[in-house]
């Protein structure tokens, strides 16, 4: 059973991946990367950081807002196309009754990862500011 956020973000995208029909190799054929790639990341070998989830998700045709409702909420990822879930694919996080507080290490889990987030966000945009100042040289 996943257990930290990175295991059920994992267990999540398994999950997609699976509901969509498809496999991981596809996945990473469709980001342009090596299928082992995928795998490290469903694995929770290599981190998953913001872009490159918001990239996975995008080959997976769902949102990264539904994402994190179906991750923390327990619900069912809408998908942007019309396609239905495979049967008996269970949600990758356990459901949490409406009423049920957080805990306070599924926030500091949460916090951990928004922090993974920023920093990937924050890297990449240096790198596009690098990059703007390279073209303007």
């Amino acid at each position: 059973m996943a257990t930290t956020v990175e295991e059920r973000v994992a267990a999540l995208v398994s999950a997609l991946i699976s509901e969509r029909g498809t496999s991981a190799a596809e996945v990473a054929s469709g980001l342009g990367v090596e299928p082992a790639a995928v795998e490290r990341l469903l694995g929770g070998r290599e981190p998953l950081e913001l872009t490159r989830l918001e990239r996975v998700l995008e080959a997976l045709g769902a949102s990264p807002a539904e994402f994190f409702a179906r991750l923390y909420g327990g619900g069912a990822a809408p998908s942007r196309t019309t396609e239905p879930a495979a049967p008996g694919v269970a949600s990758a996080g356990p459901a949490r009754p409406p009423d049920e507080p957080i805990t306070r290490r599924e926030v500091e889990e949460v916090l951990g990862t928004l922090r993974s987030m920023i920093d990937g966000m924050v890297r990449m945009l240096d790198a596009e500011r690098e990059a703007e100042r390279r073209d303007e040289s």
